[in-house]
């Protein structure tokens, strides 16, 4: 996990299936975006604590899965 003070140029990758994750960290390696490849959705969770600039989702990630949860 990444310190308190990342700042929020930061992308955390939700992105469970094949490569995907791994191909959208490089994306944004080069354009110059440090990512997060998170494992499921408790890491997205306690990574939001943080500052974090966006989160990248895939389907596969959520689908079927009950999100009631995380909302709150």
């Amino acid at each position: 996990m990444a310190d308190q003070t990342r700042g929020c140029e930061v992308a955390l990758i939700l992105a469970p299936v094949g490569r995907d994750a791994g191909i959208a960290a490089n994306m944004l390696k080069e354009s110059r975006i440090s990512s997060i490849i998170c494992s499921d959705l408790d890491c997205v969770a306690e990574e939001l604590r943080r500052e974090v600039g966006f989160v990248l989702i895939t389907e596969e990630a959520v689908l079927g899965r009950d999100l009631r949860e995380g909302a709150r």
